[in-house]
């Protein structure tokens, strides 16, 4: 096994040279996954001009340098773009508009719309009798 089962992060190996590599690598991808946040999720190509350390999420039917690589997260890096497929269970969030993305079975979900209003307790109501011990414990 040279790589981790869920990120597939590159693992060392025994008597194998320049170890700092394969270390990097790895702290790459980690620093991009660890509360992950895509500038975009809807660009078919990737950016002319993007800093080191930016991330997007790689639409279904990408062009150039992100073909093939739909549902993944890009990673820009200086020696170029570094990929990564997120395993279920992973969230992110998409700095372009708020929204919030959970991978479910293989797919990226939708968690929290843009705007959505958070559920609240309605107010109560009816009832004319205090309950003394019930105001005494609060």
């Amino acid at each position: 096994m040279e790589s981790t089962a869920r990120l597939g992060l590159p693992l060392l190996v025994a008597g194998q040279g320049q170890k700092e590599i394969t270390h990097n690598e790895a702290l790459v991808l980690l620093d991009a996954v660890i509360s992950c946040i895509v500038e975009r999720r809807d660009l078919a190509a990737p950016p002319v001009e993007a800093a080191d350390g930016q991330c997007w999420l790689v639409p279904d039917g990408a062009s150039g340098e992100w073909t093939g690589r739909g549902g993944q997260v890009a990673i820009s890096t200086g020696g170029g773009w570094r990929y990564l497929q997120a395993p279920d269970g992973m969230s992110l969030s998409v700095r372009q508009n708020g929204e919030q993305l959970r991978r479910q079975f293989g797919l990226w979900q939708l968690v929290a719309p843009v705007g959505a209003p958070a559920a609240s307790v309605a107010l109560p109501t009816g009832g004319t009798t205090v309950d003394s011990e019930a105001r005494a414990a609060i």
